[in-house]
């Protein structure tokens, strides 16, 4: 029973961690567009464009760090998703558990 109790109670933190490994960065910590080596825009007009494109190719904006990552995901998606995949993770819980 603890370990189910400690899965409830971990499992938005797991839930961020996966969602920070798995985005893929298209922006660095400024807001400012992630630019590969050597790549120089030629105005800030063009800048601009490519901004606007990035972010709209992109998605939506890239977690900063986990407390964003749960503050945004039940304002943006709803509470239920911090929770998803919970009933499996608990059985696997008490499952290993109950075999040990």
């Amino acid at each position: 029973a603890a370990a189910a109790v400690s899965v409830v109670a971990t499992y938005p933190l797991d839930v961020a961690k996966t969602r920070l490994q798995a985005q893929r960065r298209t922006r660095e910590r400024d807001g400012s567009p992630r630019r590969s080596n050597g790549e120089k825009l030629a105005s800030p007009r063009s800048q601009e464009m490519a901004s606007e494109i990035t972010r709209l190719a992109s998605g939506p904006l890239p977690y900063v760090d986990a407390i964003d990552c749960l503050r945004r995901i039940p304002r943006e998606e709803g509470l239920p998703a911090l929770f998803a995949g919970l009933r499996l993770a608990v059985l696997k819980a008490a499952l290993t558990n109950f075999i040990y």
